[in-house]
């Protein structure tokens, strides 16, 4: 999908002279990253891992002229920023805490929610409210 972006990218910029903004999301700390760190022997911590796979993909995306963003947005440097938006929403009534301490996005709380599309019957998990409820927060494992 990078590829398809740089193309557009490049298509707007160079075609139609619009200024484009690129920024790239990057997750750098999730349940598969920490888990996968833990049982290597090559890194040391989620950190490592993690930057070890993001150099890999930029030094792949660099070798395909791709062109970089503007600006890499990793999550790790944005988790007070997180905490305090789910909070926010929280004390707005449009999310809550589970028995797992995760949090999740009640969705009927959002007339809109799914809208333009009809997402497939989910799948019932213990912790929901309901099934169509989606995780904003997930509680650490132990």
């Amino acid at each position: 999908s990078y590829i398809r972006f740089d193309i557009i990218r490049r298509i707007l910029t160079n075609f139609f002279d619009i200024t484009v903004v690129p920024v790239m999301g990057i997750t750098d700390i999730d349940d598969k990253i920490i888990m996968r760190s833990q049982g290597s022997s090559q890194f040391s911590d989620w950190n490592s891992l993690a930057k070890h796979f993001e150099q890999q993909f930029l030094a792949e995306s660099k070798k395909l002229n791709i062109l970089p963003p503007f600006l890499y947005c990793r999550v790790s440097d944005y988790i007070p920023t997180i905490i305090s938006f789910i909070s926010a929403l929280i004390e707005k009534d449009y999310a809550y805490k589970a028995e797992d301490n995760s949090v999740y996005f009640d969705a009927t709380k959002y007339a809109d929610y799914g809208k333009l599309w009809k997402p497939d019957e989910p799948t019932s998990h213990a912790f929901k409210r309901s099934s169509w409820d989606f995780a904003l927060w997930k509680a650490s494992k132990p």
